[in-house]
């Protein structure tokens, strides 16, 4: 494990995910890591908006997503780690597979939320599609 992505939503869970990269660094050396934290598109049913209204709503769920990197941000700057933070649109296990491999991480670490079985038959789990989406190992926090 040298790269590694690390989804970040600002969640409990997705602290405590960071922070286990950061112990790991701490203890078994230097890791470059990669943040990412993934926000819906705007979703506009109709020809009511004008093209660069749309453009705005993306540009602000971008700021949103950077927004939500801040704790981590500081998490890692506390701890001197270095690392690159991305933000993008889109679905959370799709634009973790391609920031996998546009940065050529080996591991991905990222939270759970803690849903139970039921709600994971029902809804689907974000953690759920991403091991079965990329193609490098997913460590998974609770």
């Amino acid at each position: 494990m040298r790269t590694v992505l690390i989804p970040f939503d600002g969640s409990e869970s997705s602290k405590r995910a960071l922070q286990y990269a950061i112990d790991f660094a701490s203890e078994y050396g230097r890791l470059s890591i990669h943040l990412l934290n993934v926000q819906d598109p705007p979703v506009v049913y109709g020809d009511y908006l004008t093209a660069s209204l749309l453009e705005s709503l993306g540009q602000a769920a971008l700021r949103a997503a950077d927004e939500a990197l801040i704790g981590a941000r500081e998490m890692l700057d506390r701890a001197s780690l270095s690392y690159t933070a991305h933000t993008v649109l889109g679905g959370v296990a799709e634009q973790v597979v391609k920031a996998v491999e546009h940065n050529g991480c080996d591991t991905v670490i990222m939270g759970t939320r803690g849903m139970g079985a039921i709600s994971n038959l029902l809804m689907g789990s974000t953690a759920t599609r991403v091991v079965h989406a990329v193609a490098v190992p997913v460590l998974l926090v609770k």
